[in-house]
């Protein structure tokens, strides 16, 4: 399903939810809860709200799995 983006309103959810590489618990705290609150509108979810999980679920995986949000051996 190829479904246009409003760029406007998808720029709002980006600016409140402020997405960035992970590097301390509390930003990985507030972005899963960003995640959870839009997870909860389940089917009802725009497409700006879709597209913004795309980016913030790889975010919280990357961030997780390494510390301070880098993978080994980078500096």
């Amino acid at each position: 399903m190829n479904t246009r983006t409003d760029t406007n309103l998808y720029g709002e959810l980006l600016l409140k939810s402020l997405p960035a590489v992970i590097e301390s618990d509390s930003e990985n705290d507030r972005l899963i809860a960003e995640v959870e609150a839009l997870q909860s509108r389940g089917a009802h979810l725009l497409p700006e709200e879709r597209r913004l999980l795309s980016l913030l679920v790889p975010a919280l995986i990357f961030g997780q799995n390494w510390p301070r949000g880098r993978p080994p051996g980078s500096s």
